[in-house]
């Protein structure tokens, strides 16, 4: 009887120790599948590590603060929008699709905003922008410091040219903005050293402070009838404006205007 009372004993502790060596093999396994999503680790990921994420899937899940965490390295596509998505063709055509607004984004202040879009990684590359028909607002700085950008298509629907939009795009040469635009924010187009060349909706009403701060290569403007409101300072430091044609009906300061901007001619129509 004792021997027999042994031999299970035996056995009962055999296997416990089989037991536990499972469960601490199962749990060692769990902890090397594991995936660290901490904003240290997505940004200091190997290139070829990171393309393992959800990173869509990470987005649709996060918090604001959470996206903050952007850029992705090396992305060709993702969201700049609730409803919005956007992709690189050809390694430097940005195309912006869906429908409603974008997010608003600020190098300058982390409330309320978004740190940076999700393609500034390739925002040396980016030369032309194509912003899909059903997109109606497009967010703050959404396209700052795209200093190779020269060639910008709007669709029919935005209706605001937002602050900082296009600060600091540098080589962009030419824009026209399309009707159904009311309003162009401040700095809007500040620092486009290049711009040459603006053509105006008449649907304009209002153009805030240094909306065009720094254009030196502007040399002579046309501002629509329906422009009501032009700040004082829209078009500081642009000391290559020959002449202004502002609407008789447009409110503004002109000596304050002139002193600004340094414009030589202002005339009303």
């Amino acid at each position: 009887m004792v021997e027999l009372m042994s031999i299970l004993f035996v056995l009962v502790v055999i296997i416990g120790l089989i037991f536990c060596l499972f469960v601490s093999g199962k749990e060692t396994s769990i902890e090397n599948d594991s995936i660290d999503l901490t904003k240290e680790h997505l940004l200091d990921a190997e290139p070829n590590n990171f393309f393992e994420f959800d990173y869509d899937a990470m987005l649709e899940n996060s918090t604001p603060a959470e996206q903050k965490i952007s850029p992705e390295p090396h992305a060709l596509s993702g969201k700049c929008g609730n409803s919005v998505t956007w992709c690189l063709i050809n390694n430097h055509h940005l195309i912006l699709e869906g429908h409603g607004e974008t997010w608003n984004y600020n190098i300058y202040s982390e409330k309320d905003y978004y740190r940076c879009p999700t393609w500034k990684s390739q925002a040396d590359k980016i030369q032309k922008i194509t912003i899909g028909k059903d997109i109606t607002d497009i967010g703050i700085a959404i396209f700052h410091d795209l200093k190779n950008l020269t060639e910008i298509n709007f669709s029919g629907s935005i209706r605001s040219i937002p602050s900082q939009a296009f600060l600091g795009c540098s080589n962009l040469m030419s824009i026209q903005i399309p009707e159904g635009v009311t309003t162009i924010g401040s700095c809007a187009f500040g620092k486009c050293y290049s711009l040459k060349s603006i053509l105006l909706p008449q649907s304009l009403l209002e153009i805030e402070d240094s909306a065009f701060y720094l254009c030196t290569s502007l040399t002579s403007i046309d501002l629509p009838y329906s422009l009501e409101e032009l700040s004082n300072d829209a078009f500081s430091d642009c000391p290559n404006i020959k002449q202004l044609i502002i609407p008789i009906t447009t409110n503004v300061d002109l000596n304050s205007l002139m002193k600004l901007s340094s414009i030589q001619k202002v005339f009303r129509k």
